[in-house]
């Protein structure tokens, strides 16, 4: 009597609950998967009937698997960069950063620039800016730039001003703004646009510096459970790095690149059109990202009303109006997506404006079929939220932003304003469309703090019980919805990824507990394995064929 034929697979995950969606339970369920995709997704009893015992199969009793987790707002070059520059996060004081300068600086060669970041002068014992003479004293009297943790302003030596000519500059450039002393000169904190001038004077990375960072980053995606990342802003070295990396297929994860403000690349990019992967591939380019203002740390946010603590300062506009419905039509014109920076509630606005005036020309379908996104979308009129579920604008949010900004948010916005920021759960209940990220190295990118923040509003490694503004809670299906079919959406790619289903590509995300868990619990979940096109790409330890 001749054996059953049974169908071709390449292995199975069995063993284990799976969560298919946000909003299915999760059930004791066998993956089958060939060619990188799920071909079989039921009782194990069913799929050994169907495709035979001899299946290779890693048996994971206790772990949970979901759809693979995408960070849609990340900066992987950065990220790459931050893991190799002198690091300022947390510092209690501006003594303690500079006790840190100093270490960092006499590890360098005579005369080499000092690069680093995370100072965030609203934490600090001492509550205000640091000074250019500061910095040169500590440094070594070499030039150094130190970016704020929000990347929206910079601390410069003078050094560094000199080299740049900054210290002669009488005005501030348009969207940007100088910080100076009392005799009006170049106090060296420079803001936004500002920022430029000493960017430009720094020895520029080599190709060979992009590709080693951009591969470090992606190294500690993946190991954070990250199946694809949204990278915002990528510039024309950092683009030919993931390029590169992906005609090797080498990329660990998917990205999902929008390009930068730079009319340079758009010119090229937007003249070749959106790059959409095709078989192993797995960098898209088919996004750009602008910018409507600064950030709310550095009260570049443009906003309505003062600052709470800085009356007369609204922020700063970079981008609104008939430039930026010009902006966004050429895009649009190219088939890009168009992902807007907005944070302040006059910013998010403009952008708003400007997406419906767009909407309402020749290129208005376009436009919807290209998914429009508000990036950040952190302070809100009450009356614009219901807009972006009418306009059909996703928005892009960052929960760990609220539980690391809560500690100053209130003295930028005061308490009214505030109750209006971050507020995801307001745009999910007016039916917009979320998705989650980081901003990673802005941030942590451990999806575990998002998912903690999203469902707690509390403080970043602080009290659950402690929220900030609890009727911005959203649930635990909410939450990984937006971190996985929300994202998967945002990306063009639901019909590809963010649910476990036959056809759908076996990107997969396995913990060791169900995120549904109470936050303490959650926040020591730990992530066993990551899997990309069927491909394990980590595991915290080796998966057992049985």
């Amino acid at each position: 009597m001749s054996s059953p034929a049974f169908e071709e697979i390449d292995w199975a995950l069995a063993g284990a609950t799976v969560h298919r969606d946000a909003s299915t339970p999760g059930a004791p369920e066998t993956i089958g998967i060939r060619d990188g995709r799920v071909v079989f997704v039921g009782p194990d009893a069913e799929f050994r009937a169907r495709f035979g015992a001899a299946v290779p199969t890693r048996r994971l009793p206790g772990a949970h698997i979901y759809p693979g987790f995408e960070d849609a707002h990340g900066h992987l070059h950065s990220l790459g960069q931050s893991l190799e520059e002198l690091r300022l996060d947390e510092a209690p004081s501006l003594a303690e950063t500079l006790t840190r300068i100093r270490a960092g600086a006499a590890r360098l060669a005579p005369g080499t620039w000092l690069v680093g970041g995370g100072w965030d002068e609203s934490l600090w014992e001492e509550r205000r800016l640091p000074t250019a003479a500061e910095l040169e004293e500590a440094s070594g009297g070499r030039p150094a730039i130190l970016s704020r943790r929000d990347h929206h302003a910079v601390w410069v030596s003078t050094s560094a001003l000199v080299t740049a000519g900054l210290e002669k500059m009488g005005t501030d450039p348009e969207g940007g703004r100088i910080v100076r002393d009392e005799a009006g000169r170049p106090s060296g904190v420079l803001i936004d646009r500002a920022m430029d001038v000493v960017w430009r004077a720094l020895p520029q990375p080599t190709p060979d510096v992009v590709r080693r960072r951009v591969l470090r980053a992606l190294k500690a995606c993946v190991a954070a459970g990250i199946t694809t990342v949204h990278d915002m802003g990528v510039d024309a070295l950092t683009l030919a790095a993931l390029r590169g990396i992906d005609r090797e297929h080498s990329l660990p994860i998917r990205v999902h690149a929008a390009l930068r403000d730079d009319p340079a690349l758009w010119d090229v990019e937007l003249a070749r059109g959106p790059q959409i992967p095709a078989g192993a591939g797995r960098l898209a380019v088919r996004a750009v990202k602008l910018f409507a203002d600064g950030a709310l740390g550095s009260r570049g946010a443009s906003l309505f009303d003062d600052y709470a603590d800085d009356p007369g300062n609204r922020g700063l506009p970079l981008l609104s109006g008939a430039e930026l419905v010009e902006r966004l039509t050429r895009a649009t014109r190219a088939g890009f997506q168009c992902c807007v920076h907005a944070i302040g509630d006059r910013a998010n606005r403009e952008v708003l404006d400007a997406f419906e005036a767009l909407g309402r020309g020749p290129d208005g379908l376009e436009l919807v079929r290209l998914r429009p996104r508000i990036e950040h979308a952190q302070v809100l009129a009450a009356e614009d939220v219901p807009r972006f579920a009418v306009a059909g604008v996703i928005a892009s949010m960052q929960p760990v932003h609220a539980a690391a900004d809560q500690r100053w948010a209130e003295d930028r916005l005061g308490h009214d304003r505030a109750r209006h920021a971050y507020a995801w759960s307001s745009l999910h209940k007016a039916r917009a469309r979320l998705c989650f990220g980081s901003d990673f190295p802005v941030e942590s990118l451990d999806p575990r703090d998002g998912l903690v923040a999203a469902r707690t509003r509390a403080p970043l490694g602080g009290d659950a019980g402690a929220s900030w503004f609890p009727e911005q809670q959203v649930d635990a299906a909410t939450a990984v919805a937006a971190y996985t079919s929300g994202a998967a959406y945002a990306a063009f790619a639901e019909s590809e990824r963010g649910r476990i289903a036959d056809g759908m590509w076996a990107d997969l995300t396995l913990w060791d507990r169900d995120l549904a868990s109470e936050s303490d619990a959650l926040r020591d979940a730990r992530v066993l394995a990551t899997i990309v096109a069927g491909r394990i790409e980590h595991a915290a330890q080796p998966l057992p064929l049985g």
